[in-house]
């Protein structure tokens, strides 16, 4: 009886003086707000880079294609096209639009993209994909049925991509 007493003792005893050094090593701990904070955004920036590169839909192996001014400029000057020229147009602004995404919207540069150029981004893509299935049954009479459908689909979710990188912090 007495060597089962004094063996609850001694492990109360270790049990103890665990607790205790475990308290005394924490009593020196202080982490500084910043770097509280810089934690919490990096968990928050690696959980959006996470996520576009999910929904991210071309190659990721490729590494960014350089980014061209005109290019962009011809996305933003887009004349008023004939309506047998819809198609041609519509052709190249896939062509301008795969450029884009590969490029300033690689998930490798996404994050250096300012805020206001990704709400831009989101915006162009919103109304394209809106514009593109208001206007289906047209299209599908001036090309391929699956051609437009691919075409929306696309557009979609690029619109969805853009839509993710509204919300990723700026680096």
């Amino acid at each position: 009886m007495k060597e089962c007493f004094s063996r609850s003792h001694a492990l109360l005893g270790l049990l103890a003086l665990t607790l205790l050094a475990s308290l005394f090593r924490g009593a020196g701990a202080y982490e500084e707000p910043e770097e509280a904070i810089n934690r919490r955004r990096l968990a928050e920036l690696r959980t959006f880079r996470e996520q576009y590169r999910r929904t991210f839909m071309y190659n990721l192996a490729k590494h960014p294609l350089p980014i061209w001014a005109g290019t962009i400029g011809d996305m933003a000057t887009a004349k008023n096209a004939q309506a047998e020229d819809v198609v041609n147009k519509l052709k190249a602004i896939d062509a301008h639009a795969k450029a884009l995404v590969l490029g300033p919207f690689h998930p490798k540069l996404v994050e250096v993209q300012l805020y206001t150029i990704r709400r831009k981004h989101f915006d162009t893509f919103s109304g394209l994909a809106k514009w593109i299935a208001d206007n289906f049954e047209e299209l599908v009479r001036m090309e391929d049925g699956g051609m437009t459908a691919s075409r929306l689909q696309r557009y979609q979710n690029i619109r969805n991509l853009a839509e993710l990188a509204t919300d990723i912090p700026h680096r």
